[in-house]
C-alpha cells in the first residue's frame, strides 16, 4: 500500500489488489473498462450496463484468463491493469502480458500508475514469472517517460502485430463480411 500526500494535504492510501467476481469488483472493473474504451473509442463506446454484463460474463467470468488489478485512491477506484500470465517467456518460466494500464484523469498525478506497476512486479516475483511485457503508443511521450522511469526498456528487436476484422476472418476461412471491422 502506498501513501500519497501533497503540500498541505492529508495522507491518502493507494491500495492495489486483484479483482474478484463480487458485485463491487464487477462494478469497479466495468467502470474502469468503460473508461478505457471511452479513451480509445470515444462516442462509439457501449454504455456502462453493457460493460457490466461483459465484465461479469467474460472478464471476471468462469474460465477467464484475464486478471484485473484494481487500484483505489482512498475509497474510490483510481485505475487498474488488465493482464494475463503467458507461457513461454523464458525456458520453463512464464511472464505477464499487460494489455492495458489505465489511471483516471483525476488521479494521474497521485502515483497510482506506479502503484499498479509495483503490484504487477510483486505479482510476477511472487509467482516465479520472469518478466512483464506490454505495448505503448509511440506518440505518447509522457506514458513512455513514465515506463522509462520504472526501469523498463523498449525492445528494439520486436514489432507488435495485430490481426483483426476482415483479415482475421479471411485467414480463418470465415466470411469476411460477417467479421467486425
Amino acid at each position: 500500500m502506498a501513501r500519497n500526500r501533497g503540500c498541505g494535504e492529508e495522507t491518502v492510501e493507494i491500495s492495489v489488489r486483484l479483482a474478484e467476481p463480487t458485485t463491487s469488483d464487477i462494478e469497479d472493473t466495468a467502470t474502469l473498462l468503460h473508461a478505457v474504451d471511452t479513451f480509445y473509442h470515444g462516442d462509439e463506446t457501449p454504455g456502462l450496463a453493457a460493460h457490466l454484463r461483459f465484465v461479469e460474463d467474460e472478464v471476471l467470468g468462469p474460465g477467464s484468463s484475464t486478471l484485473v488489478a484494481l487500484a483505489r485512491f482512498g475509497k474510490r477506484i483510481a485505475g487498474g491493469a488488465f493482464f494475463a500470465i503467458i507461457y513461454p517467456a523464458d525456458p520453463l518460466k512464464g511472464g505477464i502480458f499487460l494489455k492495458d494500464l489505465f489511471v483516471f484523469q483525476e488521479t494521474r498525478e497521485k502515483k497510482v500508475g506506479e502503484a499498479l506497476m509495483r503490484f504487477l512486479a510483486r505479482f510476477a516475483v511472487e509467482n516465479d514469472l520472469c518478466r512483464i511485457d506490454w505495448g505503448a503508443g509511440k506518440d505518447l511521450d509522457r506514458v513512455r517517460a513514465f515506463y522509462d522511469s520504472l526501469g523498463a526498456h523498449v525492445l528494439d528487436d520486436r514489432v507488435l502485430y495485430r490481426l483483426e476484422g476482415n483479415a482475421m476472418a479471411s485467414l480463418a476461412g470465415a466470411d469476411p463480411d460477417k467479421a467486425d471491422g
